[in-house]
């Protein structure tokens, strides 16, 4: 059984969704000839020394299958930099979303362990009676807007 870290039950056709929506994102730029992961415009480099995306206010940059999303979003849309942030961090910086401004995703990866359960729900111990701990992932969209020049 999925459960999201909060223990509610993932939802099978919400995470197929979320594969789709990027599977159908990567084929789009691929379909323009463009692989997404060789990225063919030139950028300069941000604040930290890399054309790759970067949280604007943690200064961390992006990772995995979200410096394609990224890109291919900055591209689309003609954006000037690789800083992005979500509205929550827009907000408590001091900025303001623009209204009706468009949201590009990313995607939360986020592991975590649980205790495994057989088919019934009853959790599983070893032959030590320790905790067998199953690892798993939770994917989540994450709607994040570039940083511009107001």
């Amino acid at each position: 059984m999925n459960k999201s870290i909060r223990g509610r039950k993932a939802a099978p056709a919400q995470k197929a969704d979320l594969y789709q929506q990027v599977t159908d994102k990567i084929i789009a730029a691929l379909g323009k000839g463009v692989p997404p992961w060789r990225r063919p415009w030139r950028s300069a480099q941000n604040v930290h020394g890399s054309a790759l995306p970067v949280n604007a206010t943690t200064g961390r940059h992006y990772s995995g299958v979200n410096i394609p999303l990224l890109w291919m979003s900055a591209e689309e849309r003609g954006f000037p930099s690789d800083r992005w942030l979500t509205y929550q961090q827009a907000k408590a910086v001091g900025g303001q979303v623009r209204k009706g401004e468009t949201s590009s995703m990313a995607i939360i990866y986020k592991p975590f362990e649980k205790q495994a359960t057989d088919g019934n729900d009853n959790k599983l111990f070893d032959k030590d009676g320790n905790p067998v701990m199953e690892s798993l992932a939770m994917l989540k969209p994450l709607q994040t807007f570039q940083c511009r020049p107001v």
